[in-house]
């Protein structure tokens, strides 16, 4: 109790999940909070209230706690407990345990918790107080998806009479908004820029200025300097990106995860909608439903990925402004409707691939399962198939001498990662688990030292009657006698 008092004392907002043993346990007041949000039995040991859940089901119970609005935290065991030898360093100990993961609505990377048709984005604003007008206020925005690597920057100018921010916050609509504990707590100011209520988690002050965000920035992404990003001359944006680095830092405890490098958005770049525009247009919702159903998005999307369903998503929500690349959009758009026999071809090998952005993520964060890396392997096998076709459509004769550049320049887009394919077929096993603790993941062949353990594991009592013939021959001794006990 001591250990989780302490483990504890570090995330007193977020409901500890303590790992013992098959479970992950919660005590006191976090017990009596998740109980009767998890539906499990509340009891007692010592006095202490405390209730629990299996440690192979924990997605399920976490998505329960989320969307209930909590954070959760989770101490895992570090070592075995079998070998554990405590602080005495006796035969057996107490096991360590540390904190890997505090799980929150908008640092989501587990499959089970997200919507696979729309990014689960997480954002933070740093406001500046401007110099002129006195009721103006210069906020960055940063919004990043960390299931897809996502990373967004944009800086407004907010007053009394513009919201701008408001119109951000409505088209990406985050999961979590981080914002400084001076401004969390301006209801006022909240008010003008908040589209809606939403869920916003204080972070200190200290962590809301430009230089420490310049300091983060070019240390997590190796950089030099941060005239590539544009973000030198925009302080509340660059501020705005480091809280958000900080607070992943101290959410998934990761050393990397395949987060791009920030891009600074300006208001040229598209026409800015602004909530009630979306919400009456039916862009994503239905007025009458209130669900998808109905929507303008419902109609288009016969998308047959969740990447290409969140990209038109983020499309219908940022209208182009540039005619020269509405043009663009435009043309390939049309060469896919008239090309209906190669749009089939490409739309079945689209279909069965895996949502390549989320299974990355989960690769760099090592949470990846077998499964999941089984159909990154298809997934890249089928881009190395597609590039060919692409290519193969470009050198055919077209009436629009456009065509085949522009379907050649898509195919140079893919990047031929045929040799990584054939490694991941050649390592795992045609339907491997859902699970690296269920075994049998690699195939036999691959890993020499493998098949030696399985054999042993699998053949033991052959193994010892080979061995006692083998060691009887050696030493000359026909009465010689090989045994062996669960030591």
């Amino acid at each position: 109790m001591q250990q989780y008092q302490a483990l504890k004392a570090r995330v007193p907002e977020a409901i500890l999940f303590f790992h013992l043993g098959d479970f992950y346990e919660m005590f006191g007041a976090d017990a009596h909070t998740a109980a009767p949000i998890l539906e499990v039995v509340l009891t007692q040991r010592q006095g202490i209230p405390m209730c629990g859940v299996p440690t192979h089901a924990v997605e399920g119970y976490l998505a329960k706690l989320i969307r209930a609005g909590f954070r959760v935290a989770i101490a895992d065991q570090q070592e075995d407990p079998a070998l554990a030898t405590g602080v005495g360093g006796g035969l057996k100990g107490l096991v360590k345990r540390d904190i890997v993961r505090v799980v929150t609505a908008g640092t989501l990377i587990e499959e089970h918790l997200l919507d696979s048709k729309r990014h689960n984005f997480l954002a933070a604003l740093t406001p500046l107080p401007g110099a002129e007008p006195r009721a103006s206020v210069r906020v960055g925005l940063a919004v990043a998806d960390v299931s897809t690597g996502e990373f967004w920057v944009m800086e407004h100018l907010e007053d009394d009479q513009h919201h701008p921010t408001a119109a951000e916050l409505a088209r990406y609509d985050p999961r979590e908004l981080l914002l400084s504990d001076s401004w969390a707590h301006n209801a006022e100011w909240l008010k003008g820029v908040l589209d809606r209520p939403r869920a916003v988690t204080p972070v200190d002050d200290s962590l809301t200025t430009a230089e420490q965000a310049a300091q983060r920035l070019k240390a997590y992404f190796q950089l030099n300097s941060l005239r590539g990003l544009d973000l030198e001359t925009h302080p509340a944006a660059l501020a705005a990106a480091g809280v958000v680095l900080h607070y992943l830092s101290e959410t998934l405890h990761a050393g990397h995860l395949a987060l791009k490098p920030p891009r600074f958005q300006t208001s040229s770049d598209f026409l800015r909608l602004d909530p009630a525009a979306i919400k009456h247009l039916e862009l994503l919702e239905g007025l009458e439903t209130g669900t998808r159903q109905g929507s303008l998005l419902e109609v288009l999307d016969h998308t047959m990925t969740p990447m290409g369903s969140r990209l038109l998503r983020r499309w219908l929500l940022a209208p182009l402004l540039d005619p020269r690349a509405i043009q663009r959009r435009l043309a390939l758009v049309e060469l896919w409707h008239d090309r209906e026999l190669l749009r089939r071809r490409v739309r079945e090998l689209l279909q069965p691939m895996a949502d390549l952005e989320r299974v990355l993520s989960r690769v760099s964060a090592g949470t990846a399962s077998p499964r999941e890396l089984a159909g990154l392997g298809y997934t890249l096998q089928a881009a190395a198939t597609l590039r060919r076709i692409l290519s193969e459509a470009a050198a055919s004769p077209a009436v629009d001498p456009s065509i085949p550049a522009r379907l050649a320049e898509q195919a140079e887009q893919l990047v031929d990662l045929t040799p990584l394919a054939s490694h991941i077929a050649q390592a795992l096993v045609d339907h491997p688990p859902a699970r690296l603790d269920q075994g049998g993941v690699f195939r036999a062949g691959f890993h020499a030292e493998l098949d030696a353990l399985r054999e042993i594991a699998s053949q033991g009592k052959t193994w010892l009657a080979t061995f006692e013939a083998r060691e009887r021959e050696r030493t000359g001794i026909p009465s010689l006698k090989v045994g062996y006990n669960s030591v």
